[in-house]
């Protein structure tokens, strides 16, 4: 069979791969092919992870295993680029889990396009796994208990009094949204329900983000520090869901309160 030459353009080795493959069957010819250091060839009716395969295990003896540190991909990636122009090296390189080649003819794009196909491969793999579908099933199981759950939290939240006076009374308030929180900060929960619970305490005269910005020892007395976290809690499920801030504050108010 005819042998051909492929010259690599300004692009990632899975577009390479994947170009090579189309030729070689259009051509019905085995590509000779070289890739950042790598020399392999592509015969026609090949597949991609076959030949990505064979050019890694091409590529010469300058590898090096480039860890990760505590940063984003972008960090990762712009120090692999310094590390494998300064060393005129092949960069092995692991981030997340997923494994790809950095090179001194690398580029931030072509390395992030390889890192999100690894990615992709990873998670398809993933998918069909034995763990992904086990979880699949708990995240149904919890899906199903929360938003029994929950229902039966609403129901109690219309037995509260929402005009409390003594400790006790707010304290009730501030224990029923720190439970709540849990359910209306999971996309599992369907069934939560912030725009009533917040129509029901505006109802009552709570205000979002009330005292907020006023002075330190306006939290000295217990019903202020009360409809502060209340306004948080609804500031909070207006915009998005309710933030665990509100159960951080009932812990501290419940601290301050508890022997008054």
């Amino acid at each position: 069979m005819i042998h051909l030459v492929l010259e690599p353009k300004n692009e990632t080795i899975q577009q390479y791969i994947e170009r090579a493959i189309e030729s070689a069957n259009d051509q019905n010819v085995i590509l000779n092919c070289a890739f950042n250091g790598g020399v392999f060839e592509v015969p026609p009716k090949s597949d991609v992870d076959t030949i990505y395969n064979n050019w890694k295990e091409s590529l010469n003896d300058r590898h090096i295993k480039f860890e990760s540190r505590f940063e984003t991909i972008y960090q990762y990636i712009e120090r692999a680029l310094l590390k494998a122009a300064e060393k005129n090296s092949i960069l092995d390189c692991e981030f997340n889990g997923a494994e790809f080649v950095v090179t001194k003819h690398s580029t931030m794009h072509s390395a992030y396009a390889d890192w999100e196909r690894a990615m992709e491969k990873q998670e398809e793999e993933y998918k069909k796994s034995d763990e992904y579908k086990t979880f699949q099933r708990e995240q149904e199981m919890k899906k199903e208990r929360m938003n029994q759950e929950v229902v039966i939290l609403l129901d109690k939240f219309n037995t509260l009094d929402l005009r409390p006076t003594t400790y006790e009374g707010m304290k009730a308030v501030l224990d029923w949204l720190a439970e709540y929180q849990n359910y209306s900060d999971c996309v599992l929960c369907t069934e939560s329900n912030d725009a009533y619970v917040v129509e029901k305490l505006k109802e009552n005269g709570y205000i979002a983000n009330n005292w907020v910005g006023a002075p330190k020892n306006t939290f000295q007395d217990m019903r202020c520090y009360f409809e502060y976290i209340v306004g948080q809690a609804i500031s909070t499920m207006e915009v998005l869901a309710m933030h665990s801030c509100v159960v951080v504050y009932r812990d501290m108010w419940v601290e301050d309160f508890k022997e008054k």
